[in-house]
């Protein structure tokens, strides 16, 4: 938990650090289950981002099916035009997500080997189901009563959220830049970018430089690869809260079909943000094919 807190983009280890902090058993169950869930999205927003990337790329990269990489993203942009994604959600992206890896790993670098089931091991996927189960029995009316109950269910999760805190480490390997500013470098035609890195529990974030060879957008989350900087968007963005007076990470939650906004959710406090430009963006998602 502590190399967590230090090493996952930040909602995911604002999440981590949160379970630490509780201290009564039944305020420990919530926060473990509610951090599952987190990993789950951020992980999952990760994914989505870069195989949305590649798809839109020149050249698809070696093995990617597109079919399937198109009905999964179109998995996405139909909660985004319904009620939005859930833990579910997240599981059900993460577990098909070994298909498109296996033919495609160097997408996200070290998930396929968390994702794949091992002898006595049924990988991420199967902790997770374990994870999202409780929590929807504990959304259903079937909460712990008592602290020493609430402290034998957290004995039953603790393993699983463990081996869902392992299955994360790829994540480190890639971190969350907010990009503030950026650029060119008419000497070598590079792009300089300053951009806060949004890492581990510290909401105050290290600011970093990097010299990419294409523009970034300012005010834009985007995640580092290995082969440069790849949008977060239409998945995952700063926005100004209006309730908390400063800037939050969201995620996208849905599309208001009246307004033609997008609902976003702060990761940190749950609180909705209206936004009018990533619409278009979620809308432009792939909408999947019928049949197979």
């Amino acid at each position: 938990m502590a190399q967590a807190r230090r090493a996952l983009p930040h909602p995911a280890a604002r999440a981590v650090h949160l379970v630490g902090q509780a201290h009564r058993p039944k305020d420990q169950y919530e926060a473990l289950l509610h951090a599952a869930e987190i990993i789950a999205s951020t992980l999952t927003l990760t994914s989505a981002a870069l195989v949305r990337a590649e798809l839109e790329s020149p050249v698809t990269g070696p093995g990617l099916p597109r079919d399937k990489a198109e009905r999964q993203l179109s998995t996405l942009r139909n909660a985004y035009l319904k009620t939005g994604p859930t833990f579910g959600t997240w599981t059900n992206w993460l577990g098909a997500l070994n298909e498109l890896l296996s033919s495609s790993p160097a997408l996200m670098p070290g998930l396929l080997d968390s994702l794949l089931p091992s002898e006595g091991d049924g990988g991420l996927h199967a902790h997770l189901l374990a994870l999202k189960n409780e929590r929807n029995q504990a959304s259903h009316g079937s909460k712990p009563r008592i602290q020493e109950e609430a402290a034998l269910r957290i004995e039953e999760s603790a393993d699983h959220f463990n081996r869902l805190l392992s299955g994360s480490r790829c994540l480190g390997d890639m971190p969350w830049l907010l990009t503030l500013s950026s650029a060119y470098r008419s000497r070598d035609h590079t792009f300089e970018v300053t951009a806060n890195r949004v890492m581990g529990n510290n909401p105050d974030f290290e600011r970093s430089t990097h010299v990419f060879s294409a523009p970034t957008a300012d005010r834009t989350m985007y995640v580092l690869t290995p082969r440069g900087p790849v949008s977060l968007s239409p998945f995952v963005a700063s926005r100004f809260c209006h309730r908390c007076l400063q800037y939050e990470v969201c995620h996208t939650c849905r599309l208001d079909k009246e307004t033609e906004e997008v609902l976003l959710k702060s990761f940190a406090s749950g609180h909705e943000i209206r936004d009018g430009e990533l619409a278009e963006e979620v809308r432009a998602l792939p909408e999947g094919r019928k049949g197979k």
